[in-house]
């Protein structure tokens, strides 16, 4: 394997676990009940802490290492690659707001409501993103 296509499967293995943790944490919220809210969101900090977090990363340096051998001849002037770092850029963001909260719920100082909403709106970006990419518009 070479160093191109390591750094592709290491970006790509990390977006899935990223993304995937991530909605999988907002879908979990959504299924708990304010009973179990509190005990439910510990776990769900959990779940972010092991997998998203490091999957972040991973799909940073993966991402990243793809991206700089060919960044000033073919990246700076993609328009589209600017969209996508933009986005990923808000769901990294996202992804600390959301363990940010589910750390609140825990402690019982909130709700599992942002959590819920914060899954799904990370999916949403992650498609666009995946579109961006595909697709390379203008």
């Amino acid at each position: 394997m070479d160093h191109l296509s390591a750094t592709v499967a290491l970006h790509l293995i990390g977006v899935l676990f990223w993304v995937g943790s991530t909605f999988s944490a907002g879908a979990i919220a959504a299924l708990s009940t304010e009973d179990d809210a509190q005990a439910s969101a510990a776990k769900l900090r959990k779940l972010i802490r092991r997998f998203a977090v490091p999957g972040m990363l991973l799909a940073w340096i993966g991402g990243l290492g793809r991206l700089m051998p060919d960044f000033a001849d073919v990246y700076a002037k993609a328009g589209w690659m600017h969209g996508k770092l933009t986005l990923v850029l808000i769901i990294s963001a996202l992804t600390g707001v959301m363990s940010a909260k589910l750390r609140r719920a825990a402690a019982g100082e909130g709700t599992l409501d942002a959590p819920r909403k914060l899954g799904y709106l990370v999916m949403l970006l992650a498609a666009a993103v995946v579109i961006l990419a595909v697709v390379k518009p203008g």
